[in-house]
């Protein structure tokens, strides 16, 4: 609603009686913080470290350093046991560079939230201010509108010169507090395409970390039949790392050729994607 002001003219101003009262000043209203078309919520409910928390206790990964501390491992050739440990600490590594944009969106998201609880607040206290005006109003209106007799015409004026103060007061307030309500909106907005961008990075490297403990769990189920003996006593392996590299491997036989690692070529099928504003309720329920 537009700022409408009508002014009573200089008769009223003069405290002149011309049979009619002096009108009322048009009133804003406040908006409410309702999230803009297309988000469908805010994605802090319980915790303001959604993100932080979902990366730092993440299952894949303790799982991936379980296998890699499993008594199995010693099994193996020094040389693949090497490069696991070593994928091992590739794929921590990764994590751990997650961590500060992780702690950035939460933060950011927990800031979206606190101001929304903030308008919501302020948007009360001003439909309280609202309704007390229209009370007024009110009264003035039906002492003074359309007509009042003349003896009634100066506490009309008057009257109505406090009321449009009361009135231009508030709607000053309501305008700042409809450009806050218009920048949280834009900010949720701005938020939402970041989110689901990083929530996918998450997804797409917790994909990786669970390919990498299927070769794991591979390799100590054996996998003999992709080891071949190259001039005995050595056995050459295929390894397919987490970055897709594939590597032959040569050892001296630790016993049973079984022992060596397999070639992984498939993937889970990965997760739901997280969408900004789910009502899931968190990123490993995507």
């Amino acid at each position: 609603m537009s700022l409408t002001v009508v002014s009573h003219s200089a008769e009223f101003d003069q405290g002149k009686f011309e049979g009619m009262g002096p009108p009322l000043i048009s009133r804003l209203t406040a908006d409410a913080p309702s999230l803009p078309k297309g988000v469908a919520g805010l994605e802090i409910a319980t915790t303001h470290t959604r993100l932080q928390s979902y990366l730092s206790n993440n299952g894949a990964l303790n799982q991936m350093s379980g296998l890699l501390r499993d008594s199995r491992m010693s099994r193996l050739p020094l040389e693949l046991q090497k490069r696991l440990q070593a994928d091992g600490v590739e794929f921590v590594r990764e994590r751990d560079g997650m961590l500060p944009d992780a702690a950035n969106l939460d933060q950011e998201d927990t800031g979206l939230v606190d101001r929304r609880d903030e308008l919501t607040a302020n948007k009360a206290k001003l439909d309280a201010r609202l309704a007390e005006i229209d009370r007024q109003g009110a009264e003035h209106e039906a002492a003074c509108l359309p007509t009042h007799p003349p003896e009634r015409h100066a506490w009309c004026v008057e009257n109505a010169r406090r009321l449009n103060a009361l009135i231009g007061r508030y709607n000053a307030d309501v305008k700042v507090h409809n450009a806050a309500v218009a920048k949280w909106k834009a900010d949720v907005s701005s938020l939402e395409p970041r989110w689901d961008a990083f929530v996918q990075k998450i997804i797409d490297w917790e994909n990786r970390v669970k390919v990498f403990i299927e070769t794991i769990k591979k390799m100590f189920d054996g996998g003999g039949e992709i080891c071949t003996l190259v001039n005995p006593p050595l056995v050459e392996c295929i390894y397919s790392c987490p970055s897709g590299e594939t590597v032959a491997l040569a050892f001296p036989v630790p016993g049973e050729p079984s022992s060596c690692a397999p070639s992984i070529l498939h993937s889970p099928r990965p997760p739901a994607r997280l969408r900004h504003g789910s009502k899931k309720g968190s990123v490993n329920a995507r």
